[in-house]
């Protein structure tokens, strides 16, 4: 499923800073954990406190995990501290989860295998999103 370039940007936006500096992939490691809860919730939302309770990784630089969601365009407040996928992208929240899964499995590596073998990893993200934002 090809996703609408306003969610692609956003997605990949939240992947570079992750690969980038892994220490500071709040934004994406709560973005992962609102999909998550989010498909077993009723409609979709997810307190923002949910996301602030669950343990961070250690590599990760500690943060409010609900903070840093709450900057990005991808969610939107529904009332009383919850979070839902912003509605242009809503119908695509199954398919969002299963690919913020892969890309936190990238930052993941990137965070514990580093050096050389991260780069190599991140020049191959880069190309794939390129090619993948291109439409090929």
């Amino acid at each position: 499923m090809r996703f609408p370039k306003a969610l692609r940007d956003p997605l990949a936006h939240l992947v570079v800073a992750a690969v980038s500096d892994p220490t500071h992939a709040a934004p994406l490691w709560a973005f992962r954990n609102f999909c998550r809860l989010a498909l077993h919730s009723e409609g979709g939302s997810v307190p923002d406190r949910a996301l602030d309770a669950l343990p961070q990784p250690p590599w990760m630089a500690p943060s409010v995990a609900g903070e840093a969601l709450k900057e990005s365009p991808l969610v939107a407040p529904v009332g009383g501290g919850r979070l839902v996928l912003a509605s242009v992208f809503a119908r695509y929240l199954p398919a969002v989860a299963q690919q913020v899964e892969t890309y936190w499995a990238a930052a993941q590596a990137f965070a514990e295998q580093g050096g050389a073998r991260r780069a190599g990893l991140a020049g191959a993200l880069e190309c794939g999103a390129a090619l993948y934002n291109a439409g090929l």
